[in-house]
């Protein structure tokens, strides 16, 4: 068996293309030769063996150890294992022999000397013991770390092949596979000032690898496809119309959860504290730049191939730069006064700009202040995208409820309530600042249940969701008003929710 290092991967939303490579010694002539062991979470049949021209190679085929030689790799381990055990139950019977004799309470003819004396020893030679105690069972925890190491050596892929070739000599050879146990996601960092109409959005990646080796010193790719996701083409079946039968539900269904956010980190950031040192030179500091990855767009996916070669370690969760760019940007305000009583500063971009960006966790920073984390939502059919830069507390919001009262209309059968509110919105800022207002009203899809929009102040509806939106400018220390007035009408004999 020859050692082999790992050259490059390219590394998928749940899984990696490994490329590793080595050297094999050949006699003249055909061969059955042992060239490597693989991890135990590899895909067996995406395994593909590469030789030089000239070399002929055929019947790759990976294999396990058998139960047998799982065991003779095993036997000297476990043998030391034995031998620590018997001296740790020697050591118990001699600390409970010295402790048993030093008790003389039923021993009416002990002498006092001889007491004094045992009694004088016994505490050293309990050190002695339990010192003892503690340096066998530190070995035997390293024993245990040692087989357990073994036990996953044991389980890895033995690869094999038949090679045949003219001229004996040192060839060099190349195995390409699927890893399982690996992963990546993307999140971001938005910069932006107030200074600037440009956002800089960096984007980086978190590899996650559990293939219980380190990947030392390899070029890295990085696909957004996932190859565990089925690639057969959607059928439609035949859609029947049948009468609906409610069924009582039995069980409560669990609650949505999400798989990509729950692999997703939670980023923590601390702010070092400034010191002040007296006679000392003053550097003018600048941020640490990055060799960015080239981008491919190809026929189904997204790549990314990243300058140099990294180190990935199988223990901990590696974060590599990607990419860095600017974009143009217009700030505005968006409030939403039925959920928050502050608004929040927005970068509007165009979505062509941002396309590729996938949707996931953002770190935010503004005038190089860092504020805190945003969920970035790219809705693609969408001609612009804001991007959260987080609350403005300048900004204040108040939305009261002036009316809601049910009435009966006894020739229509029908009941009635009418909906009133006022929301107020005031800025406390130094300049003047535009503002993306949103509420809304109910959205009904039964034609016995009926929405009616009364008073909006200029207020636009979006059909398919019943948002109302209003846009506006408010100048420092400026505040509107707002009316949001609606009634809903349905058949007295009924009860709706909303």
């Amino acid at each position: 068996m020859y050692n082999t290092q790992i050259r490059e991967v390219a590394i998928y939303r749940d899984s990696a293309f490994v490329k590793r490579q080595g050297k094999i010694t050949l006699n003249a002539g055909s061969d059955n030769v042992t060239l490597c062991d693989l991890p135990a979470n590899i895909d067996p049949s995406t395994i593909r063996l590469s030789l030089p021209k000239g070399v002929k190679g055929s019947n790759v085929q990976t294999r396990k150890l058998t139960n047998e030689e799982k065991e003779e790799k095993n036997r000297e381990l476990l043998k030391q294992l034995g031998e620590t055990d018997n001296q740790l139950a020697i050591l118990n019977t001699q600390k409970e022999l010295w402790c048993a004799n030093g008790d003389f309470t039923g021993d009416k003819n002990i002498d006092i000397a001889q007491m004094s004396e045992y009694l004088d020893k016994l505490p050293k030679r309990l050190e002695e013991l339990y010192q003892k105690e503690s340096e066998l069972n530190l070995k035997k925890e390293e024993l245990n770390k040692k087989l357990e190491e073994q036990n996953k050596l044991n389980n890895r892929n033995y690869v094999t092949a038949d090679i045949d070739t003219a001229e004996g000599g040192e060839y060099p050879f190349e195995l390409r596979y699927l890893q399982r146990n690996v992963s990546w996601y993307p999140f971001y960092e938005v910069h932006s000032s107030s200074e600037d109409t440009r956002l800089t959005i960096l984007q980086k990646a978190k590899i996650r690898q559990q293939s219980d080796e380190n990947w030392e010193n390899c070029a890295v790719k990085l696909y957004t496809s996932n190859p565990s996701i089925s690639l057969d083409i959607p059928e439609l079946p035949v859609q029947d119309i049948r009468y609906y039968t409610p069924q009582r539900n039995l069980f409560k269904a669990a609650g949505n959860s999400n798989a990509m956010m729950g692999m997703r980190m939670a980023e923590s950031t601390a702010m070092a504290a400034e010191e002040t040192v007296e006679d000392t030179e003053v550097y003018e500091m600048e941020e640490v730049s990055f060799d960015e990855a080239t981008f491919v767009q190809s026929d189904t996916m997204n790549e990314y191939v990243l300058p140099g070669t990294y180190c990935i370690s199988k223990d901990n969760d590696t974060t590599l730069n990607v990419s860095s760019r600017e974009v143009n940007c217009e700030f505005h305000e968006i409030a939403v006064p039925k959920k928050d009583t502050c608004a929040y500063l927005a970068a509007e971009v165009k979505t062509e700009d941002i396309a590729e960006l996938s949707d996931t966790i953002t770190l935010i920073y503004h005038d190089d202040t860092y504020l805190g984390q945003a969920n970035l939502n790219i809705d693609k059919t969408k001609e612009k995208t804001d991007i959260s830069l987080g609350r403005d507390e300048n900004i204040h919001l108040e939305k009261k409820e002036l009316l809601n009262k049910t009435s009966e209309n006894f020739i229509k059968t029908q009941k009635t309530t009418d909906h009133d509110y006022e929301i107020t919105i005031r800025s406390n800022k130094s300049r003047d600042v535009r503002i993306k207002m949103i509420d809304q009203i109910p959205l009904s899809h039964i034609k016995d249940i009926t929405v009616n929009a009364k008073e909006l102040s200029g207020g636009q509806v979006e059909e398919a969701t019943n948002e109302v939106t209003w846009e506006f400018t408010l100048t420092p220390k400026e505040s509107k008003t707002f009316r949001l007035t609606y009634s809903v009408s349905w058949p007295k004999d009924k009860k709706i929710s909303y």
